[in-house]
């Protein structure tokens, strides 16, 4: 039996690595969020853009929590106890802890898919294109901030919000 000792190489780029032995590089890909189960099925047609069945970065970047309190789609949420519950302007503790806004609705203990950052579509929402969109009252997004600012993204059509956290003000 020969043994051959082989010098490694790795180079992190771009959420890749790329991993050589000697002259034959290996990339693997670490950046994609695997979309499945009982809540991720009905949004893989709408975020897997390129079918392949993963929602990657380009895409939208998600992942499940567990709701704290019964909480609709489209609600910007916040963690506590490790459990989401909807954010609010008026309180400061829910915006330090604001992790992204839901995809599903949800009741208390069950799993919900929560965007922390990318596109958020919504066929019908309404939204003004181009404006930038703060934390309101109960997880709700509004176009002018009250109480503290947070804001959460911007519209880049009337469908979509690029949900991406921003300024905050405490005031």
């Amino acid at each position: 039996m020969t043994i051959i000792e082989e010098k490694v190489q790795l180079n992190i780029i771009d959420e890749k690595i790329d991993l050589a032995f000697l002259s034959q590089p290996i990339v693997l890909n670490v950046s994609p969020l695997l979309v499945g189960g009982n809540y991720g099925d009905m949004w893989k047609t709408q975020y897997d853009s390129n079918l392949d069945g993963i929602v990657d970065k380009s895409e939208i970047v998600a992942r499940y929590y567990t709701c704290g309190e019964q909480i609709n789609s489209l609600k910007v949420v916040f963690v506590r106890n490790g459990k989401i519950y909807k954010a609010d302007s008026s309180d400061w503790a829910s915006i330090e802890k604001l992790v992204g806004i839901t995809l599903q609705a949800g009741n208390p203990n069950e799993s919900v898919l929560v965007c922390v950052r990318g596109e958020v579509r919504n066929a019908g929402w309404g939204l003004t294109e181009d404006a930038r969109y703060f934390l309101g009252a109960d997880g709700d997004i509004s176009t002018n901030p009250v109480g503290n600012i947070c804001e959460i993204g911007f519209a880049s059509d009337t469908n979509t919000l690029i949900f991406e956290k921003g300024l905050t003000i405490r005031r």
